[in-house]
């Protein structure tokens, strides 16, 4: 039977840290991080795989999932994942002890956030004996070796990210919300250029210059400050690291969810930055399953396949089916309400005054109609 390590930590109470944890490699080592919970473990198992497959046998590959609550079952399947390949270790970090109720207090939580999307805050702390680490969410797919971008040079800043094409999209084409979507970033978080806001989904961390700086303190002082924040702890990210960010080529974190918000994604980028997502587009490295379209409920959507290339070669691929199935069932129950906001929507679409508010309808029309269209396709299945 596999061995599940665990890594545990010590009292935070009586002592206020956890156990040291070593490196499990002493050469030729490409620490990464994931964090999870127990809902989104079959979908994070789908990203590991992803990196198992496409890691060189010229590294050793140093994984730790932080997490709070996962099952026993669920750290065997993830374990034998690896099990395969002796240079991959794969560990377990509970966080628990390392987040005080006054930490815990802090943490704003809202639409698909939750508490584990805190958790990179806090690796400096937990990880005393790492002088660097990759940071990854969970809803990507990584296509290339990660220990690529692991390699690159950090040293003069506390972390390397890719630019927030959603952001830069919402600031480029809309003047009055763009305004106050630049008012924020600049004013309360910091930043002084907006288009220099940057997406924590692929972080590449200077742990040792973050523990100089006491960048985790400084992370929950700002939120103590400003808890009505937009993007949780990725705005508290840039806000505290302003001036000191390496900024990756968006193919390092292609985040998909920007065509399906856009209308004409041409229009609504400045031209450098289209040119750029575009060729991210066509070669991603790291591709980012952001925003709420998930390739896990509609496999026919541009870039899903990428998901479920990897999804079927994992122990979770049967539950990632019923889950799905579910969703399809809650759509053919809401079916009748579907089409009445689809009417609805093309009512207000055919009595709007101005175009702004047309294409803010038809947005909607093509939500409810593409909902509808699913719901019935599963029904004739």
């Amino acid at each position: 039977m596999i061995q599940i390590n665990e890594v545990s930590t010590c009292d935070a109470a009586n002592e206020g840290v956890g156990h040291e944890i070593l490196p499990a490699f002493f050469e030729n080592s490409i620490p990464v991080c994931f964090s999870t919970d127990q809902n989104y473990v079959p979908y994070f198992a789908v990203a590991l795989q992803s990196l198992i497959e496409n890691s060189s046998d010229e590294n050793n590959y140093d994984i730790f999932i932080l997490e709070d609550g996962i099952s026993s079952d669920a750290k065997r399947f993830l374990k034998e994942q690896a099990a395969k390949k002796e240079n991959i270790s794969v560990r377990f970090i509970n966080v628990e002890k390392y987040l005080t109720d006054d930490k815990k207090s802090k943490m704003v939580v809202s639409g698909w956030f939750t508490i584990a999307t805190y958790y990179r805050m806090i690796l400096p702390e937990i990880l005393v004996n790492y002088d660097k680490i990759l940071y990854l969410d969970c809803d990507l797919v990584v296509l290339d070796d990660v220990a690529k971008l692991f390699k690159s040079d950090i040293n003069d800043v506390l972390l390397a990210a890719a630019y927030d094409i959603g952001v830069a999209r919402l600031l480029f084409k809309n003047e009055a919300r763009g305004a106050r979507l630049k008012s924020y970033i600049e004013e309360q978080l910091g930043v002084p250029n907006a288009y220099d806001y940057f997406q924590a989904g692929v972080l590449l961390m200077n742990l040792k210059k973050m523990r100089e700086v006491n960048l985790s303190d400084k992370c929950f002082e700002f939120l103590a400050l400003n808890p009505n924040i937009y993007w949780v702890d990725q705005c508290v990210l840039n806000a505290v690291c302003v001036g000191r960010v390496k900024y990756l080529p968006i193919e390092w974190n292609m985040t998909w969810h920007v065509v399906f918000e856009a209308d004409d994604l041409e229009k609504e980028l400045p031209p450098a930055t289209y040119d750029e997502y575009c060729k991210a587009h066509n070669a991603s490295r790291i591709l980012h399953y952001s925003g709420g379209i998930k390739p896990w409920f509609d496999p026919k959507i541009e870039l899903s396949s990428f998901f479920w290339k990897y999804a079927r070669n994992v122990a979770f691929y049967e539950q990632i089916i019923f889950e799905r199935q579910k969703y399809l069932l809650i759509l053919i129950h809401n079916l009748s309400k579907y089409k009445l906001q689809h009417y609805i929507y093309i009512v207000l679409y055919n009595t709007a005054l101005n175009r702004t508010q047309r294409k803010k309808y038809a947005r909607k029309i093509n939500l409810f109609r593409d909902k509808i269209l699913e719901a019935k396709e599963f029904l004739n299945a």
